[in-house]
């Protein structure tokens, strides 16, 4: 009977216990808060353990409040990583399997235009040519080297820095192709002014860089990835350089393709070595440098895109199909945008003679004959005098 009394006791206090929690109570009419009555079987927390905290990964399951993750969210942890913006899952491995199969094809273009420079080291066209290989080579491989380096902000900032001028310097580089073919045009095959021609292209991007820097720090994207953030705005950084040398590359193109529809033969005839199809294969060049940068300008701003939204496929495959088709068609169609015809050495221009038919006075006087030719070199009359020959017969 005591046992029996002793258990009523004991649910009694139970449930006095738990009364300041679950109800209210309702004779408390002192108008202050009913007291906590301690549970005398739980263990007491040290000091010590209440003033520690526990700082968990931003990827841990183990939320403070229980309620942030449920089984869905486990799986495509499991899956897909923390986040699938900050990891891409497959977009991520779509990009990074174009700019290696890019790669590829920038190393073989170097190749060939190293082996072009033993053969002609004076050409200024394979000089260009190997400045946007390496251009292209050096930002693809930092693309894929570091643009998911987002573990220190100053470094994550550094590379899309970096990024932004290797992609800057890879656009003048490109211009200069439509630039040359023009004066190759208008000032021979051998124009002048290459050196200062090199040291705008390198400079001119970085001021640039600077300049959008100072203007807007925040326009690089430091958290989930390291380039160019679309949503803090390209206007200064992208927009307004690519469109203004767009602008210009057409404008040249369409000079270049004026000069060789009229028919000026000042400079044409000489490069053309008297050949119609030397002539087409000139026309294709300028053509060809028109759609170089345009296309480099869309690589570009897909590969913004992909990693803005790297939760669907579209964009990484876009990028992915643009940026190998430019590269691989840089290489296999280099003798197209800077043909060999043009490689003629400074000798052999001296030495040639685009009109050497005589024009022979009529006149049946025996006066000095006057020989007129017409020389490469800007199209100069050369006027012989010669004298009259007598022969004395027996």
């Amino acid at each position: 009977m005591g046992a029996v009394r002793n258990e009523y006791a004991g649910d009694m206090e139970m449930d006095e216990y738990y009364a300041a929690y679950e109800y209210p109570d309702t004779t408390n009419n002192s108008g202050y808060e009913p007291g906590i009555i301690p549970d005398p079987r739980l263990p007491l927390a040290s000091p010590q353990n209440e003033a520690e905290e526990v700082i968990l990964p931003d990827d841990s399951l183990a939320d403070t409040d229980l309620h942030d993750h449920d089984l869905i969210d486990s799986v495509m942890y499991i899956y897909f990583g923390s986040s699938s913006r900050a990891d891409g899952g497959a977009g991520k491995q779509v990009l990074i399997a174009g700019a290696v199969i890019s790669l590829v094809a920038q190393f073989l273009s170097l190749v060939t235009a190293l082996r072009r420079l033993r053969s002609n080291p004076r050409d200024a066209a394979t000089f260009i040519f190997i400045n946007i290989e390496l251009s292209l080579s050096a930002s693809n491989l930092i693309f894929i080297v570091g643009i998911q380096a987002t573990g220190e902000q100053q470094w994550c900032e550094s590379v899309a820095v970096l990024l932004h001028y290797l992609h800057l310097v890879a656009c003048a580089w490109l211009f200069s192709v439509a630039v040359l073919a023009y004066r190759r045009l208008t000032e021979g095959p051998s124009p002048s002014g290459q050196r200062l021609h090199c040291t705008l292209a390198w400079l001119l991007p970085a001021t640039l860089v600077l300049v959008c820097y100072a203007l807007n720090p925040q326009g690089y994207e430091t958290h989930h990835y390291c380039w160019m953030s679309v949503v803090r705005g390209m206007l200064l950084s992208y927009m307004i350089p690519v469109a203004s040398l767009i602008l210009g590359n057409t404008i040249i193109v369409m000079m270049g393709l004026r000069i060789l529809s009229r028919g000026d033969f000042t400079h044409k005839v000489c490069l053309l070595e008297h050949t119609s199809t030397s002539e087409e294969v000139l026309r294709k060049s300028l053509r060809s440098s028109a759609m170089l940068l345009p296309l480099f300008a869309v690589v570009w701003f897909l590969g913004v895109l992909a990693l803005e939204n790297p939760s669907t496929l579209v964009f990484p495959i876009l990028f992915a199909i643009t940026n190998s088709f430019l590269n691989w068609f840089l290489y296999i169609c280099s003798s197209l945008l800077l043909p060999p015809i043009l490689l003629l050495s400074e000798e052999s221009l001296e030495s040639k003679i685009c009109d050497s038919e005589p024009l022979i006075s009529s006149d049946n006087t025996p006066s000095p004959v006057r020989l007129v030719t017409a020389t490469c070199n800007g199209g100069e009359l050369l006027e012989l005098r010669l004298d009259s020959i007598s022969t004395i017969s027996s």
